[in-house]
């Protein structure tokens, strides 16, 4: 049990990770919302937000979650050199992306949306099966991605449908009774981050897809032009909505993984990384609140 619950929690973590540098699909939402700021100005601070969520993760791991008894670990041959390859692989897509939004002006979602397939039909190529031909891996790469397409229409939709969702009601909630309230309660920079981080957390807690949640509540601040630091608005979001995905049970990182390990969401979310995402969270209030100020 307890090597099931370090593989989970490191695999959930994941999820956090790449939806702060640029590969998940909160980031492309948020800086499609707010103006001015491309994923190349935003790397430096999703890089070391990813890196905190990291280190904090390692100590977790290794304080919470000893290494298993002798013989609960089957050898599969694994080597560090492919775990580098892994991150190398992943940081090639991102760093093309990024040349291409640079050289091509497009959006980072654009620019990732180019480079994937481009990237994935090179690799069926140069890593396929060694027996295979380049035109069978290429062939074979196709036939797999037609037969599975209809495994994720599913997440398709309801991404699109909470997405929809959440832009049509912030359109229904007036900018001016936005600003007034921010102005009453003193909800700006630091004190305005925190409270975004907050609301996303908890509303996710209660059932709500961060998804609507935070597109309701960066298109208000947009609209009703609060002072906060666009970059600061994207990450107080960002990191809310990546605590979701270890944490709520209502989110598809945990059902996803609940039913894999045959634990429950709430074992899974609140027991098991809990105390990971309270730290992660009194961290960010913290630098929030103490460090950027009101």
């Amino acid at each position: 049990m307890i090597y099931m619950r370090n593989i989970t929690i490191t695999t959930a973590k994941s999820a956090t990770y790449l939806e702060n540098v640029g590969l998940g699909i909160s980031l492309n939402l948020l800086l499609t919302l707010v103006p001015g700021v491309t994923w190349v100005e935003f790397v430096p601070v999703g890089l070391a937000t990813t890196i905190g969520f990291m280190l904090l993760g390692w100590v977790f791991d290794a304080v919470q979650n000893p290494n298993p008894a002798r013989g609960t670990i089957i050898p599969r041959g694994g080597r560090f050199r492919a775990f580098v390859g892994l991150v190398a692989v992943l940081a090639s897509i991102n760093a093309i992306a990024a040349l291409v939004e640079l050289v091509f002006d497009l959006p980072i979602r654009a620019a990732i949306l180019i480079v994937v397939p481009i990237f994935a039909f090179l690799w069926a190529i140069v890593a396929g099966k060694p027996e295979l031909p380049a035109h069978s891996s290429m062939a074979e790469l196709g036939r797999q991605s037609l037969s599975r397409f209809p495994e994720v229409a599913n997440e398709i939709c309801i991404m699109t449908c909470v997405g929809y969702l959440g832009l049509l009601i912030a359109s229904l909630v007036p900018s001016e009774l936005v600003s007034e309230f921010a102005r009453t309660a003193h909800l700006q920079n630091g004190f305005l981050a925190a409270a975004l981080c907050s609301l996303v957390l908890t509303a996710s807690l209660v059932g709500i897809n961060p998804f609507i949640t935070a597109t309701i509540l960066v298109t208000s601040v947009v609209d009703a032009g609060l002072q906060i630091h666009p970059i600061l608005l994207i990450i107080s979001l960002q990191i809310g909505w990546s605590l979701t995905l270890i944490l709520s049970p209502v989110t598809s990182t945990i059902a996803i993984i609940s039913g894999i390990v045959g634990q429950s969401a709430t074992t899974v979310g609140i027991k098991w990384d809990g105390l990971y995402s309270a730290t992660i969270l009194t961290i960010a209030l913290a630098i929030f609140l103490g460090l950027i100020g009101p």
